[in-house]
């Protein structure tokens, strides 16, 4: 049993990636006062399951052999829809939430999966280009201020703790968890004909 995880282990891509992350964590464990602390390994988690989110549905696309660098600047801008859902128009919490959901289907799906999947243009170049453009519609929409939002609803989803471990880890779990099974046992996991089709 314990061979049959040396080996495992010896021979997985993720390997290095987790000894690196442990080494990673040790130095600034021993080099930096209140690093290792439980405060501060909940606001790493905290922040860490932002990433999650957007790494799960990254997964999505690498699979049918893509990659999609404009994910971090459409994410800048649903949260800026967002805004404008809730604060400027005072929709109510929830629908606003649904509307900025839509948005970034809505944009991610008329304008990359379009370009890539319809017209047939290269990923890299789409992307790279959806990336610069909608970093410049943020930048325009925001005119470089930021607003705060108030809601009961939001910060105990980004500040609370369940079990001592911060809500928004848990929802990223969930999230995980159900990704995992469409992967794993729907049509959009690695048996679908998408994962199939080679990379442009």
């Amino acid at each position: 049993m314990l061979s049959t995880v040396r080996h495992r282990l010896a021979h997985s891509r993720f390997t290095a990636v987790l000894i690196l992350l442990a080494v990673i964590f040790v130095y600034f464990a021993v080099s930096q006062d209140g690093f290792f602390t439980l405060a501060n390994i909940r606001v790493m988690l905290a922040s860490a399951s932002i990433l999650w989110f957007v790494a799960l549905g990254l997964t999505f696309v690498m699979i049918a052999g893509a990659y999609d660098l404009s994910l971090g600047s459409l994410l800048a801008m649903s949260g800026m829809a967002f805004g404008l859902f809730y604060l400027t128009l005072g929709l109510p919490l929830f629908l606003a939430i649904l509307l900025t959901i839509a948005f970034g289907f809505a944009v991610g799906g008329a304008v990359n999966g379009f370009l890539v999947g319809r017209i047939g243009m290269p990923f890299l170049v789409v992307t790279l280009g959806t990336l610069t453009m909608y970093r410049g519609i943020v930048d325009l929409w925001s005119d470089g201020s930021t607003r705060g939002v108030t809601s009961s609803f939001l910060n105990a989803l980004a500040f609370n703790n369940f079990l001592g471990v911060p809500v928004s880890v848990w929802v990223m779990l969930v999230a995980l968890a159900i990704s995992s099974y469409v992967l794993r046992s729907t049509y959009f996991g690695p048996a679908s004909p998408a994962s199939a089709s080679p990379a442009r």
